[in-house]
Formats: structure tokens, sequence, C-alpha cells
């Protein structure tokens, strides 16, 4: 079967649904523990289960802040969102929405602009292809350490492969 035309906005949207998928089985499997074992303080970067969740979702925030032309207000890079991990779950899946449907409106003419926005105070560009590969790529980089503290702590991540996605399995 030969294979459809390249459209690198594609990527994007599989990518928002891969981050959707593990966010959800990762996040449902963390909950299987007390909240004092997701607090319990780690040598990970920002410091536990639950300080590595708000990371994500806090530089989530950001980045579609700067997509969308509303900054989103951060005073650290390990500030703490929500306190409550049910809390914390319910954001995730708002924002991981938000994520998907921002995906679903990039074009090839978009992702070949620059992308201009203020990080910690100082004014910055990036090609635009570059930052939301950067949105995904930071995602995988931190889900990678939740996976390694998950797994030390007797948590199950099951297969976190892109292929294994079942949205995935099948296209060939």
């Amino acid at each position: 079967m030969p294979n459809p035309t390249f459209d690198a906005t594609r990527i994007y949207v599989q990518m928002a649904r891969y981050n959707t998928w593990m966010n959800e089985k990762l996040l449902a499997e963390c909950s299987k523990t007390s909240d004092e074992q997701r607090k319990t303080e780690r040598s990970v970067p920002f410091h536990s289960l639950h300080g590595l969740w708000n990371h994500l979702l806090l530089t989530n925030k950001s980045w579609l802040g700067r997509f969308n032309n509303q900054p989103f207000p951060m005073k650290s890079l390990d500030e703490i969102l929500f306190e409550d991990w049910d809390e914390l779950q319910a954001e995730h899946a708002r924002t991981d929405a938000l994520i998907a449907s921002f995906a679903a409106t990039l074009t090839p003419e978009i992702l070949d602009s620059t992308l201009k926005f203020v990080r910690m105070g100082e004014a910055r560009e990036l090609p635009y292809f570059l930052a939301v590969s950067h949105l995904f790529n930071h995602q995988t980089h931190h889900r990678g350490q939740i996976t390694a503290v998950m797994e030390q702590i007797g948590l199950d991540c099951g297969v976190t492969d892109l292929g294994a996605m079942p949205m995935m399995i099948g296209l060939g």
C-alpha cells in the first residue's frame, strides 16, 4: 500500500494523541499509590512524582499561552499549581485536550513561521516548528523520569512505545 503524501502537521496531531494516551495511563497508575508516596522527596528534578506532574502541567500551560499569545503567569519552574492529586489529574486532562485542539490547527505556514515570546522577562524567538516539537519532547523527557520513579515504587508503566498506542495500531 503506498504511503500517503507526507504532511508534517500529522506528526503533531499524533504526538498530541500520544501525549494524551500516556498521561491518562500514567496518571491513572500513579493514582494507585498514596498521596504521601507521590509527594515523597526523591532524587529527581522537581523533587517528587507530584512535583514532576505539576512541572509538566505548568510548562504545558506556559507553551500553550505562548502559542495563543496569552502568556501564562509563572513564578518558577517548580511552582506547584495543584496540591490536590485529583485536581492535578483533572487539569492535566483539560490541558491535554487543549494541546490536541491546538495541534489540529497547525498548518505548514504556521510551522514555517517564527514564534515570538517572553521567557523569564527575556524576549525570545524560535522557529514555530521547533517550539511545538519542544512541547512534546519536553513531556517525553519528564515522563521518562516519572516512569523511572514509578518502577522504583512498584507501579506498572506498561508499554510506552508510540507504535503501541491503540490508535496507531494498523496505520502502517
